[in-house]
């Protein structure tokens, strides 16, 4: 099964990217400007940072290292706040439709990212890019809820990583719905065949291919490894190993088995 991603629109003035902390969307970043000529928008630019936290802050970070970093996540969430309607978003936040319709063109185009939640939860354990996220073995970090940003635009309390999955999921699909012009890409599929991949990017959206594809070898984030190190982890399942039986079972009883079918994944026994 694949998820719904075959329909789509017309032309588009630009593409907005939403796609969860590692699920690949860095990777899908180079790789769709190394091949398109539209700009597409991840979400960010400059964060503002008050003048007296630049004088602190090579002591802050020598001393007291992690305040200093949860400062400058106190200071990314206000300006990804105050500057949404250029870019709608953090490119990890929850998409929110009703928002995104009060501040985008009709013309938008939306890609979501998605990946196996449970692979992602794994990755996630590994690379939490959260200053108040310690290291931990993977059964106990499946059972702990993730601090969240504000820039997440997740109500409530934290919640464990399946319902995070979840969370972020429903939100893309409910998108989906609601602004036609949304293009959703698993990252499996991406890895197994990406010519393929953005040649239905190319005609969800009315884009002209390249007369070649431009693919992209190399890791976004690890040197010593190319992508043909990740298709073989990630399209032969070798992180099952790496996530073991224990957590398999609790982030199966903390996911939507409704999401985890409509996106084309398997919830495991």
């Amino acid at each position: 099964m694949s998820p719904p991603s075959e329909t789509c629109v017309a032309p588009v003035s630009a593409i907005k990217l939403y796609a969860e902390r590692n699920t690949g969307s860095r990777y899908f970043t180079r790789l769709f400007r190394r091949n398109f000529d539209l700009r597409l928008i991840s979400g960010g630019g400059p964060v503002a940072i008050p003048r007296w936290f630049r004088a602190v802050e090579p002591p802050l970070r020598r001393l007291a290292p992690r305040r200093a970093r949860l400062l400058v996540e106190t200071f990314t969430d206000r300006s990804m706040a105050a500057g949404y309607p250029a870019h709608f978003g953090w490119k990890h936040a929850a998409a929110e439709p009703e928002r995104l319709a009060a501040h985008a063109p009709a013309d938008l185009g939306v890609i979501a990212l998605v990946k196996n939640p449970y692979s992602w939860v794994l990755s996630l354990s590994r690379r939490p890019y959260h200053p108040a996220v310690r290291p931990t073995d993977i059964a106990r970090f499946v059972q702990t809820p993730f601090p969240l940003h504000a820039r997440d635009r997740v109500e409530g309390a934290p919640p464990l990583p399946g319902v995070l999955w979840n969370i972020k999921a429903r939100s893309y699909l409910t998108l989906a719905e609601r602004w036609p012009a949304t293009h959703m890409i698993r990252y499996e599929d991406l890895l197994a065949d990406g010519p393929a991949c953005l040649g239905r990017v190319a005609d969800a959206f009315d884009l002209p291919r390249p007369s070649t594809w431009r693919p992209l070898e190399t890791s976004t984030k690890d040197p010593g490894l190319s992508q043909s190190d990740y298709r073989d982890y990630y399209l032969q399942e070798r992180w099952r190993a790496d996530l073991g039986q224990e957590a398999i079972r609790a982030l199966t009883a903390q996911l939507d088995p409704d999401l985890v079918q409509r996106l084309g994944y398997v919830l495991e026994a």
